[in-house]
Order: C-alpha cells, then structure tokens, then sequence
C-alpha cells in the first residue's frame, strides 16, 4: 500500500527488535517524499498504510469483506 500511494519502502521484518516498547510483531520502516503531498494528502496516505496490514490480517484470518465494510461505518 505504502508504495501504491507514492511512499518508498525502507525495510520490513517479521522479527523486530524489542526495543522495551509494546510486543510488535512486524515493523515497517516508511519514508515519505514530503514535497508530493499537501499536509492533508500526507495524513489521509499515511492513515491508508496503517491501516492496511491490519486489514490484511482480518481477511486472512477470514473476515467477509462485507463484514469490515459494516465495521467501517460503526467507528
């Protein structure tokens, strides 16, 4: 996702580091070409690829597209 919306991938793993903050299972580094985006771009892109490997998670664990769909409307 974070390279469909104009973003270049640093690194991922499956291993982090524990660096004392919360249990991770995957880390993700980003970076962001600042001068592409207007401020609003750069949240609602950046907002897009947080949410995408969580949502990658529902439909692999096999929630029903329609499901997240009505998840998305009750937040």
């Amino acid at each position: 996702m974070a390279i469909f919306v104009g973003a270049c991938v640093q690194s991922v793993t499956i291993d982090p580091d524990w660096d004392g903050g919360p249990e991770r299972y995957a880390d993700v580094r980003v970076e962001w070409p600042l001068n592409q985006f207007t401020e609003r771009e750069l949240h609602e892109e950046a907002v897009l690829v947080a949410l995408a490997g969580p949502l990658a998670e529902l439909l692999h664990r096999g929630v029903s597209p329609l499901k997240i769909f009505q998840i998305r409307f009750l937040i």
